[in-house]
């Protein structure tokens, strides 16, 4: 007996054969680890710039830099970690139903939620980056006009990669336990 699950599956995805779960398979597994490891990653060096993020930011005026590096200091770990727990497998409750109302909110006809969040948290990651260069450069005019270049390049390559997800149909999502 087909399910709805199977259904939608084989209507997003076309037939499935070994091929295609071996490489679905794959793909899981280095996205799994990859983010596995980078989190580690961040968490280490969180935790190891702790006390120059008290001497330095925390006693710091209120402007804008402060709220960005703030942001992308503590909403992108928990964005992450939301991303983590719905790709672990591990993930109790977690129906397509779940995965469609955490992952997306309608506005029309586009999708946003923690896609949304994800553009806006690689926007500021690559942000803090070209102004940590900028200020590396010795904030050279010349320098500024390159990195502003290579920023906005970065951020359509990000917004193109993300944006097809928002007009995807949210009965083509299905979360199954299994796999995931």
């Amino acid at each position: 007996m087909i399910t709805p699950e199977d259904a939608a599956l084989a209507a997003f995805f076309g037939p499935i054969t070994p091929r295609f779960l071996r490489e679905a398979v794959w793909s899981i597994f280095v996205t799994r680890y990859t983010n596995y490891a980078l989190v580690t990653v961040m968490m280490w060096d969180m935790f190891l710039t702790f006390p120059m993020e008290v001497e330095l930011i925390w006693s710091s005026r209120t402007g804008l830099l402060k709220i960005i590096f703030l942001f992308n200091r503590y909403v992108t770990p928990a964005v992450l970690g939301v991303n983590i727990w719905a790709l672990t497998g591990q993930a109790k409750g977690l129906t397509s139903t779940v995965c469609v109302l955490l992952f997306f909110k309608d506005v029309g006809t586009k999708r946003l939620r923690l896609l949304t969040t994800d553009l806006i948290c690689t926007v500021i990651v690559s942000l803090l980056i070209a102004i940590r260069l900028w200020a590396w450069y010795e904030l050279s005019t010349r320098s500024l006009y390159l990195l502003l270049f290579v920023w906005l390049a970065s951020f359509a390559a990000a917004l193109t990669f993300m944006a097809q997800d928002l007009w995807m149909s949210l009965d083509d999502i299905v979360h199954i336990a299994s796999v995931n």
